[in-house]
């Protein structure tokens, strides 16, 4: 099934007839505006079953084809039509942030325990501390 929608930008609303509870996959393609340029973009806004990729990615097509690029990165506000740049953290926060997430995902699938959580998560807390006082 193809579902089209009218506005160039907006997408505030999947599908007009409410069918997305009765898909198993639902694949967005809209056009953004990223610095005065019209940009295409793609994502997987659902995936039964899956831990998909939700990422926003460009898609170009050229006289060689269809080509799916990187993820947009530093972009906020794509599917709002409102976008704008923000500064992104070192890796070395966001290498720690999906430490703390995982770990609190072991924790609450009942992985880890109590007392090895408050240890593991005093240490990343603290480590992390010590990245964000370096300049962040």
């Amino acid at each position: 099934m193809t579902n089209t929608t009218t506005s160039l930008l907006d997408v505030s609303q999947i599908t007009d007839s409410h069918l997305s509870t009765a898909t198993d996959n639902i694949i967005l393609l809209k056009y953004v505006e990223i610095d005065g340029q019209m940009k295409r973009a793609l994502t997987a806004i659902k995936a039964r079953g899956s831990d998909h990729d939700k990422r926003l990615r460009e898609v170009i097509i050229d006289s060689s084809g269809f080509h799916v690029s990187d993820p947009f990165t530093g972009i906020e506000g794509l599917m709002t039509a409102s976008s704008r740049r923000v500064v992104m953290p070192p890796v070395d926060i966001v290498e720690h942030m999906k430490k703390i997430d995982n770990l609190r995902h072991d924790y609450l699938k009942g992985i880890i325990g109590t007392g090895d959580y408050d240890i593991k998560m005093a240490k990343l807390r603290s480590d992390l501390e010590k990245i964000q006082e370096q300049g962040f």
